[in-house]
């Protein structure tokens, strides 16, 4: 008998066919009835957060928060090195200077939502998932600016009360309801393990597909070059999230989350930073173009790690 396919596989194998669904017929993902599509992003992206906390316990966090040794590695990798990373490939391919700026902002902001998505998918430890996310966002109104004003020469201004509402509305309020909501779902187990991952996708395809269609033409416009420089700085991340955890000790699980936590970027910040503070959309293909690749790149690699993450002992 046939196996079904890993729900990495499936993801990856959705997000493409959504993605490639958007750059054919954008307008399926522009509007509907004349509502204009884009105002679903931040409702899809709370009930992807909302699900996300459904799978932590308040064991898991408590096991989590005695760490913050733990927490705070994972930090220096995605702030310190991740921009150094970026810096060295743009000057590796000859980048021009704003897209070079538009891939050092990938680099700097911090980790994306869709990080905590992959690591759900790929079996790894959500309650240091969403702490390092949560912890990443609440200082990158501080980190962001000082990378790119050190390693960009140009200042970033980041409002850090918007970003604070933004955190709450979009992470900590969906986390702790999804959080509250897993005592509930302990006693129907069965039901949440195979609906919940639909939700995820099917949430993660529709925002992946809004964002690409608005994006269509910067997309059909970028050189080959650039999608290269996003793919190997992707996979750079995976690697020295990966690695700097074994090196520091944890076990796959934790290296798996850490791989995520880093190789992942929240590109919608770096976008919206291109456009307002740059107003330039040379330094937002970069985003544009790592947002798609991580999406397929995550779940792919999601799927490997859940094939070999041991199950969990409770």
């Amino acid at each position: 008998m046939l196996q079904a396919p890993p729900p990495g596989l499936i993801f990856a194998a959705a997000l493409l066919a959504t993605a490639g669904m958007a750059l054919v017929w954008p307008s399926l993902f522009t509007q509907w009835g004349g509502f204009p599509l884009k105002g679903l992003v931040l409702p899809l992206l709370q009930l992807i957060m909302f699900v996300m906390g459904t799978r932590v316990s308040f064991d898991g966090l408590r096991q989590v928060l005695v760490r913050p040794g733990v927490i705070g590695f994972g930090l220096g990798l995605q702030y310190f090195v991740m921009p150094f990373v970026a810096v060295g490939l743009a000057a590796a391919f000859g980048l021009a200077p704003e897209v070079a700026t538009g891939v050092l902002l990938v680099g700097a902001v911090c980790a994306g939502n869709s990080s905590n998505v992959m690591t759900f998918f790929a079996g790894g430890n959500m309650a240091l998932s969403v702490a390092m996310t949560t912890m990443s966002t609440l200082l990158s109104p501080v980190v962001t600016p000082t990378v790119m004003r050190l390693l960009a020469d140009r200042e970033v201004p980041v409002e850090f009360g918007t970003m604070l509402t933004s955190i709450v509305r979009i992470v900590l309020v969906p986390v702790v309801g999804g959080l509250l909501f897993e005592q509930v779902l302990r006693r129907r187990q069965a039901m949440a393990d195979r609906w919940l991952p639909r939700v995820v996708i099917t949430a993660t395809c529709l925002v992946n597909g809004i964002i690409t269609a608005n994006s269509r033409e910067a997309l059909l416009t970028m050189g080959a070059t650039l999608v290269l420089v996003e793919v190997l700085h992707n996979f750079l991340g995976y690697l020295v999230g990966y690695a700097g955890a074994r090196v520091l000790g944890l076990d796959m699980r934790d290296a798996a989350t850490m791989a995520m936590q880093v190789g992942i970027r929240n590109c919608g910040l770096a976008t919206g930073l291109a456009f307002d503070v740059f107003k330039s959309s040379n330094a937002a293909l970069a985003s544009v173009v790592f947002g798609t690749v991580q999406n397929a790149s995550g779940a792919m690699v999601a799927s490997y790690f859940r094939r070999h993450i041991p199950p969990r002992v409770n």
